[in-house]
């Protein structure tokens, strides 16, 4: 009797998280698929102006489930989005204060954060529920683990009326084990893709779990779109940038030459022009850099110190009366010290744009070798970390308040801290302000690399 307790005990237990593994598969999709269904449909509006021509509200209303609401833009957008679900027949519906908006009016209603297992005319199906702007998303897909889970209840007890304690507490183990391995598996090859190696092979071979195996498939497919569209846009942005050197360059020479013989009623003209063309050079530079993905082996001996004292003294005077400078000695790097100036540079940039008050610049020693740059601006919120990170990626505030930028700065300081085998990290301060860290490994002088005679 105890090991048919044991054995039900267990299988329960087995179930159950496998329940919250699907259930945690189901809200990573809803969360991806409520930011993709946003962009989407501000993508549509700029695109529409008006609305929805008659033959796009001819096709949502043709969908499966589609109503006729408030918004039909969001409902075309999530229906566009909800095709590239990589989970098996997923279906959506947005509410706000209690109002269906868009998407499928057989989808069970919830709370944001829960999910439910239910039944649909194809059979069972798990539905969660995520936050979308100001309402909530509930995707729903359809699912096996819920009409599998009285057999495995049934079969658990049948055997724990047949076997001893032992071999019953031993096959609990086995089952639990085998139940999550495919999950486990799964998530061990996904942590070894990042976006210097997006290969599908990384997930390779199959999983015997089908529905895990499916899931699998879904993020191979996923991972190899992803690798070719980042290499298509390294591509582009490194013939793009080469392109535009030499003619920005002789544009430049050019300027130069007109502003010395310009008379004072065109200088002030010419030296907007200048300005102009020196920030598109800027630019062009920037995206050379993020385009190549090498990583720096060696390098030189880099102070740390003496890049935020080469970068604050290129400084405007106004602007360099604003930073305030926390120096730790002898903070050593290998490293292109150019290329970190211009890591510094995008950093200070950035907390000088969006703080009017004073900005602090800090090295130091924590966990290797510490470069800090603190503003007391707005702040980044939570959602929108990810999308400042991005190439060309900006936020609401610069956006709403149409700051000077073109989203390249935090794409560029992750890449050069990347390239020299650190990382960068970025903090909402409480309760204003953002702090950007750069943390690299720190070098130390060895007895070889002293030079003779040295009585360091």
């Amino acid at each position: 009797m105890g090991a048919a307790v044991s054995s039900v005990v267990t299988s329960i237990l087995a179930t159950q998280l496998l329940q919250r593994q699907e259930d945690a598969l189901i809200l990573r999709a809803g969360e991806r698929l409520a930011a993709e269904t946003a962009e989407e449909r501000e993508e549509t509006v700029e695109e529409l102006g008006g609305g929805l021509d008659d033959e796009q509200a001819l096709q949502l209303s043709r969908r499966p489930g589609a109503t006729r609401g408030s918004d039909e833009v969001l409902d075309l957008a999530l229906y566009d989005e909800l095709e590239d679900v990589e989970l098996p027949r997923p279906r959506a519906r947005i509410d706000h204060a209690g109002r269906m908006l868009a998407g499928d009016a057989a989808v069970v209603r919830l709370p944001v954060g829960e999910c439910v297992g239910y039944r649909v005319r194809e059979g069972p199906a798990r539905a969660c529920a995520v936050d979308f702007e100001d309402g909530t998303l509930v995707l729903s897909v359809s699912t096996s683990l819920t009409e599998a889970r009285p057999s495995i209840l049934g079969w658990s007890a049948v055997v724990g009326l047949f076997v001893s304690a032992l071999f019953g507490g031993v096959a609990s183990r086995v089952l639990t084990a085998w139940g999550l391995r495919p999950l486990s598996s799964l998530r061990e090859r996904m942590r070894k893709i990042s976006a210097d190696t997006p290969s599908p092979e990384l997930l390779e071979p199959p999983l015997e779990h089908a529905e895990i195996e499916y899931v699998r498939q879904g993020l191979a497919d996923l991972v190899d779109r992803l690798g070719r569209a980042l290499d298509d846009s390294r591509r582009f942005s490194s013939r793009v940038a080469h392109e535009l050197r030499t003619p920005l360059t002789t544009i430049r020479g050019e300027l130069e030459l007109l502003l010395e013989r310009a008379s004072p009623a065109d200088h002030a003209g010419l030296e907007r022009v200048r300005a102009q063309v020196s920030a598109l050079g800027t630019l062009v530079e920037r995206l050379l850099i993020l385009a190549d993905r090498t990583r720096l082996d060696v390098g030189e001996t880099v102070d740390l110190a003496d890049v935020v004292e080469e970068v604050v003294g290129r400084l405007s005077v106004i602007h360099r009366a604003r930073v305030r400078l926390e120096l730790a000695e002898d903070v050593l790097v290998r490293g292109d010290g150019t290329l970190l100036q211009v890591l510094l540079s995008n950093a200070l940039e950035n907390a000088l744009k969006f703080s009017d008050s004073e900005v602090w610049v800090r090295v130091g020693h924590h966990d290797g070798a510490l470069l800090a740059v603190e503003d007391s601006g707005p702040g980044i919120g939570e959602h929108e970390l990810a999308t400042v990170r991005r190439h060309l990626g900006r936020g609401r505030h610069a956006l709403r308040e149409k700051l000077p930028g073109h989203g390249v700065g935090l794409a560029l300081i992750e890449h050069i801290a990347d390239i020299h085998g650190g990382r960068m990290t970025i903090e909402t301060l409480n309760p204003y302000g953002t702090r950007v860290t750069v943390r690299l490994p720190r070098w130390r002088p060895t007895s070889r690399s002293l030079p003779t005679g040295s009585d360091a």
